[in-house]
């Protein structure tokens, strides 16, 4: 419990870098997809059914990194997620950062992330500017992307994705690059942060402000709550 407070403290001193601009901070994580489908919350008529079929397959693994402000890079990758993968898929994105500024890296502790061929890399991508911040162990609510994987799954992805694994990877390909465009996730803080500093601009001149705290506001009624918030903000 201490360590999983400790590791909290780091990320939000890590948060409060990126919005000062001194660091890049990304989250780092692998989901598999497969025809199987991940049934979402629906609603459907009385004496009517709506189902999605049903089928084995070989998974479709997506290693990713996500930011706050909803950048996102994707890497398909092809049979078991290893480290000797993984440090493939990060040496390649490490190519595409701008290595002027510092970046740090969220994941969590799976075995191809703590292997010793994976930690012989960190001091080689350190000084490219770029440093590995594990999570503490049984904390994925740290990681974010497990909420962009959740949205995929549950509510982006169209019925008709599940044909085939050719379709599923064409749909799967639409989402992963319109996220951020199409597809955006509205992180709780971000959400909080704003309407605390709204609601000081619209109420009190005097630049005062209420402070507003809403836990559990990731899901769609707490992201409704802060809407209906925002709306009535010299109410609360």
């Amino acid at each position: 419990m201490k360590k999983h407070s400790k590791k909290k403290k780091e990320i939000e001193a890590l948060k409060i870098q990126e919005d000062n601009q001194q660091i890049a901070l990304y989250y780092f994580d692998g989901s598999g997809f497969s025809l199987v489908p991940n049934v979402p919350y629906c609603w459907q008529k009385k004496g009517e059914t709506i189902a999605l079929d049903s089928s084995r397959s070989r998974p479709i693994n997506v290693l990713g990194f996500l930011k706050r402000d909803n950048t996102f890079s994707f890497y398909y990758v092809d049979g078991s997620v290893d480290s000797e993968l993984v440090v493939a898929v990060f040496e390649h994105f490490i190519s595409t950062l701008d290595e002027s500024r510092k970046t740090v890296v969220i994941m969590d502790n799976a075995p191809a992330h703590t292997s010793a061929y994976f930690e012989a890399q960190k001091a080689r991508w350190k000084k490219r500017n770029v440093e590995i911040c594990p999570l503490s162990t049984y904390s994925p609510e740290l990681n974010i992307i497990e909420i962009l994987w959740r949205f995929v799954k549950y509510q982006w992805l169209p019925f008709n994705a599940y044909l085939s694994l050719d379709t599923l990877k064409e749909k799967l390909t639409e989402v992963f690059l319109n996220v951020g465009k199409k597809f955006t996730i509205v992180f709780a803080w971000l959400l909080i942060y704003k309407l605390v500093l709204i609601h000081g601009i619209i109420s009190h001149g005097d630049g005062s402000m209420k402070q507003i705290a809403i836990l559990g506001s990731t899901g769609s009624i707490g992201v409704q709550s802060l809407d209906v918030i925002n709306q009535f903000s010299g109410q609360f």
